[in-house]
C-alpha cells in the first residue's frame, strides 16, 4: 500500500478489515468494512462490484461474529450460566442469516429449557436490547478508541488521550462511518480544548471530507497545518481536497513549502508523483519516479508507484516487470504477497498478454479472497484459457463469468 493510500480510498479501507478478518477479528473487520461502504459512497472504488463485494464481507463477519457468540455460549452453558448462554445465544440469532445456524441456536436454547423465540419474531424492545448487548460486548467506545490509538506516535497517543469524552466518542464514531454524530461530538471536543485543539481540527476536517463539505474540512486543515507543518496525514488530506477541485498547481505550493526535515521523503515524493498523475502528466510522473528510484534506491513504495504510473501510461510488460519485482522481493524476505499485490501482478500480465498455467492458480486463490469479484476473475480465467488455447475450458469459465 503506498503512503498516499491512507484514509483515501475505500479498497484500502477493505484490506484492513480483511486483516483483521483473516486473524478473526471479527468485531473490528466488520467496522472496517462498514467504514469502506461508507467511504464507497463519497468516493467511488474503481470496481463496479465493490459495494456488493463489501455487503457480502460485512455479513461474512456477521456470521463471525455470530459463531464466536455461539461458541462462548456453548462455554457458559457448561459452566451452568444459563442466562447469560441464552444471551450469546440471542445475540447469534440477531447476526446470522443461515438457516442451519438459527436452528442449531434455538435447539440450543430450548435444551436448556430457556426457549427465546428467534430474533425476527421478538418485540423491537427486545431486538433493540439485544443488539445493544453486541454493541457493548464488541464495541466498547474506549476499547475501540485505544485500539484506534495503538498505532499512534507516542506523542499522538498522549494528545488523543486528554481531549475528553466527547473528543473519544466522535473520533469513534468518525472511524465507524457515523459521520453526523462524529461531526457533533468533534466540534464539541474542538469548543472544550480551544485553544489548545491539538490533532481535532484534523479528526473533524475527516469528518467534513466524508460529508462531502470540503470548504470547512479545507479551513480546519490550513489552520491545523500552521500548528503540525509536518504532519504526513495533514498534507495527504488537504492534496486531497485539491485534488477533487483540480487545483494541481496548489498542490505543488504545498508540497514545496514542507518543512526541510520532511521535504525529501518517500512521503512527499510519491505525492508529487501523484499529483503529476492527478493532473494527467503521466510521462512526467515516470520521469519523476525513476529520478526518486535513482536517489533513494528501489524502495517498494516508489516500485509501486512507478508501476502504478507505467500502467496508466499502457507500458503493461514494464508494470508487470515492477510487480513481479515486488513479489519477489515479498518472498525474498519470507513474506507472502498482499491480496492487492498479487491482483496487480495478475492484471498485469494479462494486459501484458503474459499468461502461463500458474496465472490461472493466482486467479482461483483472488476467488476465495475476493468472492465479490467472481464475474471479473472468471471472465480472466476464460481470456487465458482462450490465450493458452484452451476452447472448452474458456467457454466453460466464460458461462461461469455470466452467472454473477
Amino acid at each position: 500500500m503506498g503512503f498516499f493510500d491512507f484514509f483515501s480510498k475505500p479498497e484500502n479501507i477493505e484490506q484492513k478489515g480483511d486483516a483483521f478478518f483473516s486473524s478473526e477479528a471479527f468485531g473490528p473487520a466488520k467496522l472496517e468494512y462498514e467504514k469502506a461502504l461508507s467511504r464507497h459512497q463519497k468516493k467511488q472504488a474503481a470496481d463496479p462490484d465493490f459495494q456488493k463485494r463489501i455487503q457480502e464481507k460485512i455479513q461474512q463477519a456477521c456470521e463471525g461474529l455470530a459463531w464466536m457468540h455461539k461458541k462462548r455460549g456453548e462455554e457458559l452453558v457448561e459452566a451452568d450460566c444459563l442466562k447469560e448462554a441464552n444471551e450469546a445465544f440471542l445475540l447469534a440469532l440477531s447476526l446470522t442469516e443461515k438457516q442451519e445456524v438459527k436452528e442449531d441456536l434455538n435447539r440450543l436454547m430450548k435444551e436448556e429449557k430457556k426457549e427465546i423465540l428467534p430474533l425476527e419474531n421478538t418485540v423491537p424492545e427486545e431486538r433493540d436490547q439485544a443488539l445493544s448487548r453486541h454493541d457493548e460486548f464488541f464495541e466498547d467506545e474506549q476499547d475501540v478508541f485505544a485500539a484506534l490509538c495503538h498505532t499512534m506516535t507516542e506523542e499522538e497517543q498522549n494528545a488523543y488521550l486528554g481531549y475528553g469524552d466527547a473528543f473519544v466518542k466522535g473520533f469513534v464514531a468518525l472511524n465507524n462511518g457515523d459521520f453526523v454524530s462524529a461531526s457533533r461530538n468533534l466540534s464539541l471536543a474542538l469548543e472544550e480544548n480551544t485553544p489548545n485543539t491539538g490533532y481535532i481540527p484534523l479528526e473533524l476536517a475527516t469528518c467534513y471530507m466524508n460529508m462531502g463539505d470540503n470548504d470547512n474540512a479545507e479551513t480546519l486543515l490550513n489552520t491545523f497545518l500552521k500548528a503540525h507543518p509536518d504532519s504526513f496525514k495533514g498534507i495527504q488530506l488537504l492534496s486531497e481536497l485539491m485534488w477533487a477541485g483540480k487545483n494541481f498547481q496548489a498542490v505543488d505550493d504545498l508540497l514545496a513549502s514542507c518543512p526541510d526535515k520532511i521535504s525529501d521523503t518517500i512521503f512527499i515524493c510519491l505525492l508529487k508523483g501523484e499529483n503529476l498523475l492527478q493532473a494527467e502528466k503521466t510521462d512526467q510522473a515516470v520521469n519523476f519516479c525513476l529520478e526518486c528510484l535513482e536517489k533513494k534506491g528501489r524502495d517498494p513504495s516508489l516500485v509501486e508507484f512507478l508501476a502504478k504510473a507505467y500502467t496508466r501510461s499502457r507500458e503493461h510488460k514494464k508494470a508487470l516487470e515492477l510487480y513481479r519485482e515486488l513479489i519477489n522481493t515479498c518472498f525474498a524476505r519470507g513474506v507472502l504477497p498482499g491480496f492487492d499485490l498479487k491482483r496487480q501482478f495478475a492484471e498485469s500480465s494479462v494486459r501484458a498478454m503474459d499468461v502461463t498455467a500458474d496465472l490461472l492458480e493466482i486467479y482461483f486463490s483472488l476467488l476465495d479472497q475476493d468472492p465479490g469479484s467472481r464475474a471479473h476473475y472468471f471472465k480472466r480465467i476464460s481470456q487465458i484459457h482462450d490465450l493458452l488455447g484452451n476452447t472448452d475450458e474458456a467457454e466453460k469459465f466464460r458461462s461461469l463469468a455470466a452467472e454473477y
